[in-house]
């Protein structure tokens, strides 16, 4: 059984759509690099999807049909003038449907793989600012506490000196 792609979240593909300009960003995951807001922008994308698997299944099961049965069995191979000629041609083209569907999960891998690796940097990038920010607050109070102290001491210094000095 051919596995494909899980279907992506409402509003998410993998090719560029015809919203407007407005509502496209950039997606960090897929090679065409968009985002857009509309449902139905990838419906097109889950059939073709199914195409090479489902393809695949078909052409095996002809390969066979033209392998194991003859004209005697089916009227309908009395038709096909050289049915071994025709199952190697559709062996041929199984082979090439494969290799589409291998690169076709292939590329959802990586798009996978590329989105794992986004969410690990971006979970790593929140909690180095969140570290930054908490160390800058740190900063910020014991900056405040040394100013208060020094405030402190020059109230006290103007208060310990002679009005006449300080003139």
């Amino acid at each position: 059984m051919v596995q494909t792609s899980p279907p992506l979240p409402p509003g998410k593909c993998c090719r560029p759509c015809t919203t407007s300009p407005a509502k496209i960003r950039r997606n960090p995951v897929c090679r065409t690099n968009f985002i857009c807001s509309n449902r139905n922008c990838c419906a097109s994308l889950y059939l073709l999807a199914l195409v090479p698997g489902t393809g695949l299944t078909v052409l095996t099961i002809a390969i066979a049909f033209l392998r194991f049965y003859d004209a005697q069995d089916f009227s309908l191979l009395g038709l096909i003038a050289q049915p071994r000629l025709w199952s190697n041609r559709l062996t041929v083209a199984a082979l090439v449907v494969a290799l589409v569907n291998l690169g076709i999960e292939w590329d959802r891998l990586n798009c996978l793989k590329t989105r794992f690796a986004n969410k690990k940097q971006t979970a790593w990038l929140r909690k180095s600012n969140e570290d930054a920010r908490i160390q800058h607050e740190q900063r910020l109070r014991e900056l405040r506490k040394e100013n208060a102290r020094l405030a402190e001491l020059e109230l006290k210094l103007d208060a310990a000196l002679p009005k006449s000095v300080s003139n």
